[in-house]
Order: C-alpha cells, then structure tokens, then sequence
C-alpha cells in the first residue's frame, strides 16, 4: 500500500473543537429551528398587546374608461386590542416559548457531543501519525537486515534460515505500516465527520480556517 496523499497538515489549529461546534449542517438547522420558535413565542405574546395597523390605498380611473377622472385616496389607522381570547395567545406563546427552549438546550448538547468527537478524532490521528512513522522505521530496518542476512548468505557465512527468518520479519513490517496507514487514513476520515463539510473545507490543505472573504 503506497504511502497516503495527505489530507491534513503536520500542525493543526488548537480551535478545532469551536470551529466543528460552530459548522456543523445540523448545529446550524438546530439553530434555526430555534429562532423560529423564538419568532412565533414573541408574535403570539405581542397578539395579547395594542396593535396598530396602517393601511393606504389609492384608486384611480382614467377618462378612456369613464366620462371623468376619478383619483380617491385613503389613508387609515386603527388601534385595536382583543380584551379576552380565553388565554390561547398566552397558551401558543407558552408552547413556543418552550419549543425554543428545548431547541436550545439540544444544540448546547450536540455542540458537545460534537467537541467530544472532535477531541477523539483529533487523539486517533495523532496516534496514527505516530504508527505509520514507526512503522516506516521498522520496514527500514527490516529491509536493511534482509539485504544483510541475503548478502551473508551469498558470501556462504549465513545460512538460509537467516534469510528466510528475515524475510518474514521483513513482510510483518511491511503489513504493519499498511495496517498504520489505513488506520491514518480512518483517522482522518473520523475528523472529517466530526468537523463537518464545512469546517473540514476550511482547515484541509490549510491548516487554519479560510477567510470568509477568500
């Protein structure tokens, strides 16, 4: 298995737990299904108040469609305040006044859940890194003693069981950076759930969040 283009730089900003809480799709569709409770508990409270209303209108007929012209204006403004409604704007504005709060209180808690995940990522792909250099280190070292034990064996002071022993030492190193990889490659792919599509766009090939202006 060739060595994984990498998706990620060496060093990566210490915000990334904020920037996933703060990008992620369903953080953002939480957050406005929260504004649109918030919107309807403050119109059903403000049903239960004085309200004013304005309305204009202007009618205007030209001579080609009667004998005269005929221009009329109106302008009104009226107050008007329901006294009694048997409490069902109370009843609506409480209902979705606890909407909005529940919403609320789902999107501090995935927003946590998120950083958690995030964290977790985060560890799973330093400790990958850290496998996949070890175990490049121990290929080398096992290619470099199956080059010596085949030498020696060649120049008749090694025997075959060197070489063979070797060889299988050689072939376990070799599976062992595969099996380093794809678990970088996993890493890498569990921060990009946690981050989202946004904030993994942001930091990926970068390192850093991308200017909204860029």
């Amino acid at each position: 298995m060739e060595q994984p283009a990498s998706l990620l730089p060496e060093e990566l900003p210490q915000d990334l737990p904020d920037l996933a809480a703060e990008s992620r799709a369903e953080i953002r569709s939480l957050e406005e299904s929260y504004r649109q409770a918030k919107a309807l508990a403050d119109a059903a409270a403000g049903q239960d108040r004085p309200q004013l209303l304005f309305k204009g209108e202007a009618y205007r007929v030209g001579s080609h469609f009667f004998p005269s012209d005929k221009d009329d204006y109106l302008l009104s403004l009226t107050l008007q305040w329901r006294s009694w409604d048997g409490g069902e704007n109370r009843a609506k504005a409480r209902q979705s006044l606890a909407l909005a709060e529940s919403l609320l209180s789902r999107v501090e808690d995935m927003k946590l859940e998120i950083r958690r995940e995030t964290v977790e990522a985060l560890e799973s792909l330093r400790e990958a890194r850290e496998r996949v250099k070890t175990a490049e280190v121990m290929v080398e070292q096992a290619t470099e003693d199956h080059r010596i034990s085949l030498r020696r064996y060649e120049a008749r002071v090694g025997t075959n069981l060197d070489v063979m022993d070797a060889r299988v030492r050689l072939e376990q190193a070799m599976n062992d950076l595969v099996d380093a990889r794809c678990d970088l490659l996993s890493s890498q792919a569990a921060l990009r759930y946690a981050l989202g599509e946004d904030g993994w766009g942001q930091i990926a090939a970068t390192g850093k969040p991308v200017s909204k202006g860029n």
